[in-house]
């Protein structure tokens, strides 16, 4: 008998459904067979509304490793039924002693641990995983993280002073403690608008990002370099400081509701800012700062999801009409 081990449907206790639906005595006979390629952990223990508003990262794991990963996500007893019917988790793990009997015998591709807290972080010390991102316990007895992107979340963390200072939402800090790309407009929206700018204006294009939007800057400048359109990018280890001087030097920036906003408000900068979910009506705009809010906002009002027509729900024509 052949049995497909590495299947993504292959439950290992009982038969498949497919083999059970379609009759079959083996995976041998099976035409459905999809090999796992990445087999992903994700511990997430925490409150229902921190579990909550940790579940954009599916949407982005699962499009950066595609539909053969096999996503498992560790949760507890009380917020089971939040993830129960989502379609972006292959399995659910509830914490208890059974499951960490399992995974101390289990081995993963990717672990993510965005929790700073035990009993996540002591579980993610004993996850065989090649790659270990997030957060997981030191022997000091405080969180520490794996990756240094996960650094600037664990400061906030330690020090009210810097998180009083910072200005991005949870979703970033999440996102970027993960490695994973945060968008907030659609990056062909950010395409279509450079060349109409290039095109129509004699305006310089440059394109501002920290770390972690080094991947989609590239990306941006070399499909427009294919186009012979040539534009600037800052340096994505900027201090804050260095940040904050070259959003001076520009004439008008064109931001979502970020850090950059709040730079250029106070460097006096003329400034278009794109509201996808969050509240406009709570930004002065000191006569300085035009405002673009989705169609959508309403339906997705505070909503910690991504969703493909929200972060496209606002055109390079409307922008561009503002410039």
């Amino acid at each position: 008998m052949k049995w497909n081990r590495d299947c993504k449907s292959f439950p290992g206790i009982y038969p498949c459904h497919i083999m059970t639906s379609e009759n079959y005595e083996s995976c041998e006979e099976c035409i459905f067979y999809e090999k796992v390629s990445k087999k992903i952990l994700i511990i997430k223990l925490g409150a229902i509304g921190d579990v909550l508003r940790t579940t954009p990262i599916l949407s982005v794991i699962r499009k950066k490793y595609g539909n053969s990963a096999k996503i498992v996500w560790l949760i507890s007893e009380e917020s089971k039924d939040l993830l129960k019917y989502n379609e972006l988790i292959d399995e659910i793990l509830v914490y208890n002693q059974d499951t960490i009997l399992r995974l101390q015998q289990e081995k993963f591709d990717i672990l993510y641990c965005p929790e700073i807290s035990p009993p996540s972080t002591l579980v993610s010390n004993i996850i065989d995983a090649e790659e270990k991102i997030g957060f997981y316990f030191n022997k000091d007895s405080h969180p520490s993280y794996f990756n240094e992107e996960a650094k600037e979340y664990l400061d906030t963390v330690f020090s009210n002073k810097i998180n009083m200072k910072t200005r991005k939402t949870y979703q970033e800090m999440l996102f970027k403690s993960l490695k994973l790309q945060y968008e907030s407009w659609h990056k062909s929206k950010i395409i279509e608008l450079i060349r109409k700018v290039k095109k129509e204006t004699d305006y310089e294009i440059l394109i501002l990002g920290g770390k972690e939007e080094y991947d989609i800057k590239k990306e941006i400048i070399e499909i427009l370099k294919k186009d012979n359109v040539e534009i600037l990018q800052n340096d994505s280890n900027n201090t804050l400081r260095e940040y904050a001087s070259v959003i001076s030097m520009c004439n008008i920036l064109i931001t979502n509701d970020s850090l950059a906003l709040h730079l250029a408000i106070a460097l006096n900068k003329r400034t278009i800012a794109l509201f996808f979910c969050t509240p406009p009506w709570q930004i002065e705009t000191y006569n300085i700062v035009k405002t673009i809010s989705s169609k959508m906002l309403e339906k997705y009002f505070m909503d910690n999801g991504y969703y493909e027509d929200l972060v496209n729900s606002i055109t390079a024509e409307e922008v561009f009409k503002e410039i």
